[in-house]
């Protein structure tokens, strides 16, 4: 089948077809992230304290173009759905050019206005200074990290799913040969590390801008000839990527304000637990966050042909693989705790395996419960209230915000129970937030094909 026609197939063959690819993709980023602190554990508990610090701050980066990208997946393939090719590549055509623009316009900011916030989330001193010369790469390369995620969304809409997966995994590849490359064989240390990032990221767009730009080979072929910015496909992309990118930079922003709560109870150490541990959550999440993906384009294109039977019985298949897949994995995680935690706790950093371990074994208790969250979000994006989800995230944070705050007083068992109390109110509010959304859209259409009978 093309593309296009996977959108619009029978339900369990459309998500498979797109989400295997997404998980794929995904997972070689969480492997890539893997070599990142492997590699950084080798210079030294300081050194793994400084990417603890800085990871947020790369990630806010990165989640403008991972928001912006499900944005243009989505709007791309409901306008396919409901039979407007045209608009779907306009969509694409639009977005490129405007999402070069934005982040050429953030690498300014963040450099702006970023060393203040490292400082405060270290409270100064070296391992801030040291975080700090990892975030200057990446935020002089902005482009270079978002734009990939924003031709990976592209290719998304028209149902390419492999080649989507064929960028960010090459991205992600390149990159785990070029990190040793950069700390270790150049001798640039942590600041290395993301200079093999960004140089990764760069060389993952070039495929795809020569499939659209120059082979011009894609199903939405787009010419920039007579090219003028239009407020409707721009607003068609970035009323979903807008609010999906806030919800993704919401978790990271928040994020750095539980690191300040960790470095303030637990020092350095409290901030290289909780980062190092929550790898493998973001390993494991690898797989609601591609299922979730998948539902939102493919749930988007079955909403543009108003059919909420699909809809349904799309969300119902990812869901029931996803709690099995994530339960499953996260008992693995449980039962070898110790053997995960060596992984990053070696050499210098040894002396940490043990509480490792034990925080490794404390965040298997929400880890299943994600799946909600993650299907959730993206059954809101596919019915056009991404605003629903970033509003559900904006409550989860600040609720969890308020929790790592009052445990602050107490020890960092507190703040780990206040994290596995608050991811499992977040995701209950997403789902139900989510299944109330789609009733509420099932009402609406049975109300406007009732209007168009009686007329």
């Amino acid at each position: 089948m093309h593309g296009t026609d996977v959108l619009t197939s029978e339900p369990r063959t459309a998500l498979r077809a797109m989400a295997v690819p997404i998980v794929i993709s995904l997972l070689v980023a969480q492997i890539n992230a893997f070599a990142d602190t492997f590699w950084c554990s080798g210079l030294g508990g300081e050194a793994l304290a400084a990417l603890g610090l800085g990871i947020p701050m790369y990630a806010v980066v990165a989640g403008i173009g991972n928001g912006m990208g499900i944005g243009i997946s989505a709007a791309g393939a409901n306008r396919i759905g409901a039979g407007k090719r045209d608009e779907a590549a306009e969509i694409v055509r639009q977005a490129i050019p405007a999402m070069l623009i934005v982040s050429l316009a953030a690498a300014l900011l963040f450099l702006l206005a970023g060393r203040p916030v490292v400082d405060w989330m270290g409270s100064g001193g070296s391992v801030s200074g040291e975080a700090w010369e990892y975030c200057i790469p990446c935020f002089i390369c902005s482009a270079a990290i978002i734009m990939p995620n924003i031709y990976a969304g592209a290719l998304r809409a028209e149902g390419d799913a492999g080649r989507s997966m064929y960028i960010l995994a090459f991205g992600a590849l390149l990159n785990m040969v070029l990190d040793p490359v950069f700390a270790y064989g150049l001798g640039y240390g942590i600041s290395g590390l993301a200079w093999a990032t960004s140089v990764s990221s760069a060389a993952a767009a070039v495929p795809a801008a020569y499939w659209y730009h120059v082979k011009k080979d894609t199903e939405l072929r787009i010419s920039y000839g007579g090219f003028r910015f239009r407020k409707g496909p721009v607003k068609a992309f970035s009323s979903i990527g807008v609010p999906k990118a806030v919800e993704l930079d919401i978790f990271y922003i928040f994020n750095i304000l539980m690191l300040y709560f960790f470095v303030k109870v637990g020092g350095p150490d409290g901030s290289a637990l909780y980062n190092s541990a929550y790898k493998y959550v973001d390993l494991i999440g690898v797989i609601p966050a591609g299922i979730g993906g998948a539902i939102a384009t493919v749930c988007s294109a079955q909403f543009g042909m108003g059919d909420f039977g699909r809809i349904r019985r799309t969300v119902s298949e990812g869901l029931k693989i996803s709690l099995i897949a994530v339960t499953a994995a996260a008992a693995v995680l449980f039962v070898f705790s110790d053997w995960f935690a060596a992984v990053f706790a070696s050499g210098d950093s040894a002396y940490l395996r043990a509480d490792l371990a034990r925080t490794i074994r404390l965040y298997c208790l929400f880890i299943p419960i994600l799946v909600l969250r993650d299907i959730g979000s993206a059954q809101l994006q596919s019915i056009r209230m991404a605003g629903s989800s970033m509003a559900s995230a904006l409550i989860r944070n600040l609720e969890m915000t308020a929790a790592f705050w009052a445990a602050s007083y107490f020890s960092l068992d507190a703040e780990w129970w206040a994290l596995i109390t608050g991811h499992w109110l977040g995701a209950l509010l997403m789902w139900a937030w989510a299944e109330w959304g789609l009733r509420l859209r099932e009402r609406e259409h049975r109300k406007a094909e009732a209007g168009r009978e009686a007329a």
